[in-house]
C-alpha cells in the first residue's frame, strides 16, 4: 500500500511541473524572447 502511495505521489509531482510549465510557458516567452518586464496575464489564468 505504501509503495502504491509514493507511485502517486510521485507522478503527481511530475505531472505538477508539466503543467507549470506549459501555463507559465507565456510569461518566460516573453522574459527571456521579448524581454518585456512583465509578466503575462494569460499565465496566472492558466
Amino acid at each position: 500500500m505504501q509503495e502504491i502511495l509514493f507511485k502517486i505521489l510521485i507522478i503527481s509531482y511530475g505531472t505538477t511541473a508539466i503543467i507549470d510549465i506549459i501555463a507559465y510557458w507565456p510569461t518566460i516567452k516573453d522574459l527571456l524572447i521579448h524581454k518585456k518586464p512583465s509578466a503575462n496575464i494569460q499565465s496566472y489564468i492558466l
